[in-house]
């Protein structure tokens, strides 16, 4: 058998997994704006933030008919080329002719444009001849120059390029915006790897990898003409990656860069472009079919050439007879894993293939898809068709393929079973996929999950139905307008009622007129379960399309009608601002991106250890840079809870803080003593104090989630005030703890740092308030308080020395029940105070208060909801790594 068995779930199941996290996301962001749960559930079904799982056939590409070696020494490649994509590869791998086609092409000093699509090997097709100049030309100097128009994918180009040079004289650098003046101190970086923008000055790298903007920086500013310089006569090869990227002015812009490059150097560099969409139907250069007189024009403009090669691919086309459907007797096990034992794969493909799979078919050396059963599984007839529907209409969605599954079926079958054999199908080819990785597969098979973000607030499209966040006015279901949807009945819209017409811009326009109010609109058909007032019912006055509505004022213009479908009454609420509460806020403004940490997580959690990147692309600077510092805090968080829930069987369910923290300490010795922690972890763990009492400081109202984290010693022995005090002190996190380490400069844990530097204190006596929000973080249960007055009052109706006044005003009322409130939760914490369980800022009044950390114990369970485990593994010492890092890029 090829391949190592890794214990963790596909990516077809990570994705369902995502889908479903993504709507519990969604879910609680409808709870916390106080929807019931059958207001819930009626938005969540008809929620289109997603397209479900979408899968598409990666295209099998035509191999050469030589091995590599064999093509190596045809064209004359460095013995150091073979070995180096031998080790990557294996031994006798053949590259595609496209591949072949555009290294001959790039040897002969024909200007090349490789227009193949993803995972093509069009950067092997570049960087393959250039390597074989820089190891075969002792001259000082760049020697090829490759530009890239983000940074992000200069950066993907580093691990490759490292692999590709090691143990050669090679030298590379990327000049970048973010590439450091001197070399960091005490990183460690392959010796052919040129770190600093010094460095290069000084010597620069045979391979200079680098974006347009910079390149410009290179050819004007001074400080590099060492480099341009440098390059007169060494500058061999110029790259342009994803060259359908440079349009319009960024396109002419670049034309005049390279026209400067070559005037300044004496070598006239070849120029080579590559790009995935340049060629394809339905492209970036025609917009709708393939025209090679539009395409020629621009890539001579592009690359200032007369002539050119564009090499495109060769695929194979195999047709596969079908076999006769086999008799299943039942549905298959979709739940089988990567993981699962030989025993437990060979059933799985039992019962797809209708008969009996030995287990020694599964432990032997012989290839799977070569075999007979590999060929049976091959031809069976809903893989043969479902690679025939993906070649000839592209790509299908989960819900597309279950219904091709259920009417090739013989037999009758409902929906759901279809949908459970499809997944068994799924994690079938992954299992073959992963346990005989050297092997081609028979259905390559590429998955995309596409996900509008969570923000913003809820709206609906009146015409069909479906609820949509933040960011479209228009329907992309229909085309039509999108509504505010109202709180208080999900059924219902808001909108603004103009001249027989709705408008969905709710704020005050200059056009509004005297006779201008706001609405509730009802769609009759999607409003089975709404109690619709008595109002006006009307129809659409016209048909409404995203090619007829104005995107600067969407608007639906309705006349009258007894037998219309929409139904409008006025609005109780006249006021722009009060509206405003009516609507349905669907970000967590702590973390108003959770959906995409989420996503970014999860598919970090499914990759192998060693294969722990992701590339991103945020087309906002300040976005990223957020998001990039709370991703990585958020992997050092969860991290961290693993260590914090692993501790939980060694000790006890229930700890002091202190205990915690120093089980905590002990487990992480233990770790680093038996060589468990990467270096990464190890630092990580430098920080441990600080993340702990960030952990357990941010108040609940901030982390619901944490909610059962802390719980106060001996509870149910104080009265029932005592007990409610003592849980509002624990829900605001007052409690008398110090980070002893506050480190200023703490390298992993930056975000919301706060939490574990800043005290929490709660005062009855408005003269305790602090004199600034940097004294100390104060919470008031004086009868001004805000966070909690409700509290108040409800402590001070049941006050036995309050006396309500007959004679009294509601508000006069209202106030002496504030101060009996005040007065007794003040008794209650004094009475705390005196049994020890709270401290006292000073012996004289006014003063603070906050918990006794001694008597706060810390939740820890095997089962707690609050310390996610969705992989049980990392509770082994054995598993417990993190070495995982998260960089932000400017773009």
């Amino acid at each position: 058998m090829a391949g190592e068995r890794i214990e963790y779930d596909n990516q077809f199941t990570t994705a369902f997994e995502l889908l479903e996290s993504y709507r519990d996301i969604l879910r609680t962001a409808l709870s916390r704006a106080g929807l019931s749960c059958d207001s819930v559930d009626y938005v969540s079904k008809r929620f289109c933030a997603d397209k479900g799982l979408i899968f598409s056939l990666q295209p099998a590409y035509q191999p050469s008919n030589l091995p590599f070696h064999e093509f190596c020494r045809k064209v004359g490649f460095a013995e150091h080329i073979m070995s180096a994509m031998r080790e990557r590869f294996w031994r006798n791998f053949h590259l595609f002719r496209h591949q072949e086609e555009a290294i001959s092409a790039i040897l002969d000093g024909i200007p090349t444009v490789l227009a193949t699509g993803t995972g093509s090997g069009k950067t092997e097709s570049f960087l393959l001849p250039i390597l074989n100049h820089c190891l075969k030309t002792n001259a000082p100097g760049i020697k090829s120059i490759l530009l890239y128009p983000m940074n992000a994918l200069a950066n993907d180009q580093i691990d490759r390029l490292s692999r590709y040079a090691s143990n050669s004289k090679i030298t590379f650098g990327i000049l970048t915006g973010a590439t450091p003046e001197d070399p960091p101190e005490d990183a460690e970086y392959p010796e052919n790897h040129i770190i600093s923008r010094r460095e290069m000055r000084e010597t620069p790298p045979d391979i200079l990898l680098t974006n347009y903007v910079m390149l410009e920086r290179l050819l004007t500013a001074r400080k590099w003409r060492p480099i341009i310089d440098g390059c007169r006569d060494s500058l061999a090869y110029l790259v342009l990656d994803e060259l359908h990227t440079y349009r319009g002015t960024k396109a002419t812009h670049l034309m005049f860069l390279l026209k400067r490059l070559r005037e300044q150097t004496e070598t006239c560099p070849l120029l080579i472009g590559a790009s995935a969409t340049l060629a394809q139907e339905g492209g970036y250069i025609s917009g709708t079919t393939f025209d090679q007189d539009a395409l020629d024009d621009f890539l001579r403009s592009v690359l200032d050439v007369e002539e050119y090669r564009l090499v495109t691919p060769d695929y194979e086309v195999e047709q596969t007879e079908p076999m006769a459907w086999p008799t299943i007797s039942s549905i298959p096990d979709h739940e089988i894993r990567d993981s699962a034992d030989s025993l437990e794969k060979c059933r799985l493909l039992g019962d797809l293939l209708g008969e009996r799979v030995p287990v020694s078919f599964w432990l032997s050396d012989e290839p799977f898809w070569t075999s007979d059963i590999g060929g049976r599984l091959n031809r069976h007839p809903f893989l043969v068709e479902l690679t025939h529907s993906l070649q000839e209409s592209g790509a299908k969605t989960f819900a597309e393929i279950t219904n091709l599954y259920k009417e090739l079926c013989p037999r009758e079958i409902s929906g759901e079973q279809a949908a459970l054999t499809v997944k068994a199908w799924l994690n079938a080819l992954s299992i073959i996929a992963t346990d005989f990785s050297d092997e081609r597969p028979a259905l390559d098979l590429r998955l995309h999950v596409f996900l509008r973000g969570l923000t913003g607030f809820l709206h609906r499209c009146l015409s069909c139905g479906s609820f949509h966040p933040d960011g479209s006015d228009i329907c992309p279901e229909c085309g039509s307008p999108l509504f505010l949807v109202d709180r208080e009945d999900v059924h219902a819209c808001v909108a603004k009622v103009r001249e027989r017409a709705l408008s969905a811009v709710l704020d005050h326009e200059e056009d509004d007129g005297p006779d201008t109010f706001f609405v509730k609109v009802w769609h009759l058909k999607h409003a089975e379960n709404s109690d619709t007032p008595n109002g006006i019912r009307c129809t659409q006055a016209v048909g409404i399309g995203a090619e007829s509505i104005p995107r600067e004022n969407v608007i639906l213009p309705f006349t009258h009608a007894l037998e219309g479908e929409l139904q409008l009454a006025k609005h109780d609420i006249q006021s722009f601002q009060e509206i405003k509460k009516r609507r349905i806020f669907l970000a967590d403004p702590i973390h108003p991106r959770e959906h995409l940490r989420n996503l970014v997580l999860a598919i970090l959690q499914q990759l192998p250890q060693k294969e722990r990147r992701l590339l991103g692309f945020i087309d906002d600077r300040e976005r990223a840079s957020h998001d990039s510092m709370a991703i990585s805090d958020e992997l050092v968080s969860r991290f961290f809870e693993v260590i914090l829930a692993s501790i939980a069987p060694e000790i006890g369910p229930r700890l002091s803080i202190d205990q915690a923290l120093d089980a905590i300490k002990a487990y992480v010795i233990d770790l680093v003593e038996e060589d468990m922690l990467d270096d990464v972890g190890k630092n990580v763990f430098e920080e441990i104090e600080l993340w702990f009492f960030r952990l357990i400081g941010e108040p609940v109202r901030f982390a619901p989630s944490r909610s059962g984290l802390l719980a106060v010693r001996d509870l149910d022995e104080y009265a029932e005030l005592e007990q409610q005090v003592l849980e509002l002190f624990l829900r605001e996190r007052a409690i008398n703890f110090r980070c002893q380490n506050p480190m200023s400069e703490s390298r992993y844990i930056k975000f919301q740092k706060h939490w574990a530097l800043n005290k929490r204190q709660i005062y009855c006596d408005p003269a305790a308030r602090p004199e600034t929000q940097k004294e100390t973080k104060c919470i008031s249960l004086s009868p001004n308080s805000k966070e909690y007055i409700e509290f108040i009052l409800q402590v001070g109706e049941k006050c036995e020395d309050f006396e309500d006044p007959e004679l009294a005003s509601e508000q006069e009322i209202k106030r002496l029940q504030k101060k009996a409130g005040s007065d007794a939760i003040l008794r209650a914490i004094e009475s705390l105070a005196e049994k020890g369980v709270i401290y006292r800022t000073s012996e004289t009044a006014p003063c603070r208060y906050s918990l006794n950390p001694e008597h706060v114990l810390l939740c820890i369970s095997e089962d707690s909801e609050e310390m996610p485990d969705r992989h049980p593994s990392y509770r082994h010492k054995s598993s417990l790594h993190f070495s995982t890092k998260v960089f932000r890029t400017n773009l």
